[in-house]
């Protein structure tokens, strides 16, 4: 996952990330392998692509998330995802390796890694490693695919979404890119490659299931409308006209998340009185509505209206006291309102519960450095690099902490203890994928 972070824009936002990890764990827990553990992400990337990457690590592009036309079809990629996993697809590429040198066999297995977040770059590796046959060693075969597709179709019925969105989704995209020139074509079909018998294979299958209807979440209309309106390499002119016109001739499929999308457009740029309306609009209508009280939230805090952002988020503290997303607003306002133990405290709870997410670390960075806590921001920083895969910088930021005046024996020797570790990381970063 440091990989994964250091060369693509993963997306740590608490609010997107509740809900594909809601989303993929509700798919997860019906497989036939439930016990295995998974984490699924949100990659801000307009390319049409996911992976399965070790360790059950599951990435979804932000482009493919835009061109969704329901939940169903994107809990499809989810599932099919999930099922490489369960079927162990990548160990199985692991194994076939196992008979080469030790050297050339971590050089293959870091290029099998960077393959599933990156396959331009993970083939080219692959061909530096073995040649011709490095092509043969990294694509999913017809097997896998269509394995894939059989236990990801049972995966949706099971957890009761409509299973006929699989090859309706897949199919759309196949038939878009029939008539391209090579160079558009999703890469989500490059890496897992469509056919018809694939697709009519699939067909066949579904007619054999019961007829299932599913209604669209609330969750999934609002994090759609949040990813077509401010992710993946946006004409933001371009966005706020369309978002604009098709609120005009009503052209959506629900009001609200539509109006919650072009809200978060307008926040991006800075028009905060329309962006305003649209809040009111959203809160007269559902007044406790998680994302419509963050949403009001960042509007204050966008406009440094940090003591007034501070007394809707202890209002809404009182609904949600565990919201990733109200913690660190809080961290923040609170920062700002030069509330700095408060601050230091509710970021360290979401960090607890957010380990992994670069964000928590970066904003008790802040807050230490607002407290003059110089040695523990600078710790704080080696974290926030350490999560987002730049372990050189982390290496840094703990050096400085440790040439600080008056840092103290036990902090020393912590700070020590996590520079070796940084260390012994990078070395064997270094084996396994150079550098």
């Amino acid at each position: 996952m440091r990989q994964v972070r250091g060369s693509l824009s993963v997306m740590d936002d608490p609010e997107m990330q509740a809900y594909v990890r809601e989303l993929g764990l509700s798919l997860a827990s019906n497989s036939d392998r439930p016990e295995l553990r998974f984490n699924f992400f949100l990659v801000d990337n307009p390319v049409i692509n996911a992976f399965a990457g070790p360790g059950g690590n599951i990435g979804i592009h932000s482009g493919l998330v835009s061109i969704t036309q329901s939940e169903s079809e994107l809990a499809s990629v989810f599932a099919h995802e999930i099922s490489h996993v369960t079927q162990r697809h990548l160990p199985r590429a692991f194994e076939r390796q196992s008979q080469l040198s030790t050297p050339t066999l971590a050089a293959m297995i870091g290029a099998l890694i960077l393959t599933a977040a990156n396959p331009e770059a993970g083939q080219a590796a692959l061909l530096a490693v073995q040649g011709g046959r490095a092509q043969a060693q990294i694509d999913f075969t017809r097997v896998n695919e269509q394995e894939a597709d059989r236990v990801g179709i049972d995966l949706l019925t099971r957890t009761g979404f409509n299973p006929r969105a699989m090859p309706n989704f897949f199919g759309r995209m196949a038939e878009a890119s029939k008539f391209s020139r090579g160079n558009d074509i999703p890469e989500f079909l490059l890496t897992h490659p469509v056919t018809r018998s694939r697709i009519s294979e699939s067909l066949t299958r579904i007619e054999k299931l019961p007829h299932l209807e599913y209604q669209d979440s609330l969750g999934y209309s609002h994090f759609a409308a949040r990813v077509r309106a401010t992710l993946g390499g946006r004409d933001s002119n371009q966005v706020l006209l369309r978002f604009a016109s098709q609120l005009k001739s009503g052209d959506f499929k629900d009001e609200a998340a539509h109006r919650y999308g072009y809200a978060y457009a307008l926040l991006a740029e800075r028009q905060y009185s329309s962006a305003e309306q649209q809040s009111q609009w959203l809160l007269k209508k559902a007044p406790h509505y998680l994302p419509y009280q963050t949403l009001k939230i960042r509007l204050l805090s966008a406009q440094k209206q940090y003591q007034q952002a501070e007394i809707v988020i202890n209002e809404s503290l009182k609904l949600f006291p565990s919201s990733g997303s109200l913690q660190l607003l809080a961290g923040e306002a609170l920062m700002f309102n030069g509330k700095f133990e408060q601050a230091a405290t509710i970021v360290e709870a979401y960090i607890q519960s957010y380990y992994s997410d670069p964000n928590g670390y970066r904003l008790q960075s802040r807050i230490a450095a607002q407290a003059s806590q110089t040695i523990l921001a600078y710790q704080m920083e080696a974290e926030h690099h350490y999560w987002a895969g730049d372990l050189r910088h982390g290496i840094q930021a703990l050096r400085e902490a440790a040439r600080q005046d008056g840092v103290n024996f036990i902090t020393l020797s912590k700070i020590e203890n996590r520079l070796r570790f940084f260390q012994s990381e990078l070395a064997a970063e270094r084996q396994i994928f150079g550098g």
